[in-house]
């Protein structure tokens, strides 16, 4: 065979190979091909986000974020690069304490279908509510980052509000008239914040239950970023454990956002464990009870699985009831209609809905969970 014969050949060869690979894609909806090698070929023709970038499209100042992690290389100067990750947006207020920064109450009109900013006379990303309880209503006070919040729907159209109204319209009934489920999710917010949330919520709303979602920025080498931002800025830890941790990690005020993600990377799991453990705690003493949803963004989840494992045994441990949405969209063959863009991984109104029936369904499966957040035992 002439080399001229044998390169066509090659190139035919690879071209059908090639062929091959792109009719095995998901996407392509041919059942006829086992959802194994249907993954496999997802996972070798995949273009979007890396590992790494997929968990900064779950905050709501990742831009900000990716500029200052590189120009760390470029930048001796490292106030600047945390003016640009503390960078907010119009939406929030900069606070000189531990949470370093809250949503602006007031915000957009909720009566307008396309407004995705609306917070109420609060400052929550939520319709108002009477701070006083209401005889008969259970109130429950959801707290988390912006798949909590609900980045990436119109007001009303994401988890929570779904929860919410699904409870008012098939749940009420043995003594219950009615649920407020409020939302005190910010997008952003790191899990050290969470529980400065929870502990101020108790007091201030008196919750029967505190819902904790969980997502993988949560649970992920960048957990501490929030408590990084606290130590760059001089402001107080406030808990003992965090100041512990920022002296056995060495934190320096003078740190890079990059330098301080790898010196807390290693204590991810046991911070988790510490977090999950003052929450539960906070509520008991505030005489109501923890629940904890870990909720995936419309990303590869096979790339999520493992993130959350340690959180999942961290939740055992403390026989936290939890709600597992991670696998939600394991066996959707093409997930870009249920996500903002190709590079914005947080659900759209049809992601949230497939979110939703995933938490309705594990919810009434489990006779614990279902007794914990409607307060009927039977309900179904």
């Amino acid at each position: 065979m002439t080399p001229f014969a044998k390169s066509v050949v090659a190139s035919t060869a690879t071209l059908l190979a090639l062929l091959a690979v792109e009719r095995a894609h998901p996407a392509n909806g041919i059942t006829a091909i086992p959802k194994a090698i249907q993954r496999e070929v997802r996972e070798w023709v995949y273009h979007g986000a890396n590992a790494d970038d997929e968990l900064g499209l779950l905050a709501g100042y990742y831009d900000e974020l990716l500029n200052a992690s590189r120009d760390t290389i470029h930048a001796g100067n490292t106030d600047d690069l945390w003016d640009k990750a503390l960078a907010r947006g119009s939406t929030q207020e900069r606070l000189e304490s531990f949470l370093l920064y809250r949503p602006k109450p007031s915000l957009g009109d909720p009566a307008d279908p396309t407004a995705t900013v609306v917070t109420n006379r609060a400052g929550l990303f939520d319709r108002d509510y009477p701070e006083a309880r209401t005889p008969g209503v259970r109130r429950l006070v959801w707290v988390g980052d912006s798949l909590s919040r609900g980045l990436g729907a119109p007001f009303g159209q994401a988890l929570e509000p779904n929860v919410e109204r699904w409870l008012n319209e098939s749940q009420v009934g043995d003594g219950v008239v009615g649920f407020e489920l409020m939302n005190l999710a910010v997008e952003g917010y790191r899990t050290t914040q969470f529980v400065k949330v929870v502990e101020e919520a108790l007091p201030r709303f008196h919750p029967d239950v505190v819902v904790v979602g969980l997502s993988d920025l949560s649970v992920t080498r960048i957990w501490g970023h929030h408590l990084a931002c606290l130590v760059h800025d001089g402001i107080d830890l406030e808990y003992p454990y965090l100041r512990e941790l920022a002296a056995r990690a060495a934190l320096k005020q003078d740190d890079a956002p990059t330098v301080t993600d790898a010196k807390l990377a290693p204590f991810s799991d046991e911070f988790v464990r510490w977090a999950l453990a003052t929450m539960q705690q906070s509520c008991r003493a505030g005489g109501a009870e923890l629940a904890v949803v870990l909720l995936p963004a419309v990303g590869e989840v096979a790339r999520l699985e493992a993130r959350f494992e340690p959180a999942r045994a961290a939740l055992g441990e403390r026989g936290i009831v939890t709600l597992d949405l991670v696998s939600t969209f394991a066996d959707v063959p093409d997930l870009r209609p249920l996500r903002v863009s190709d590079i914005d991984h947080h659900p759209n109104p049809a992601g949230y809905q497939l979110l939703f029936e995933r938490f309705k369904d594990e919810l009434l499966k489990s006779p614990v969970a279902r007794a914990l957040i409607t307060g009927r035992a039977g309900s179904g």
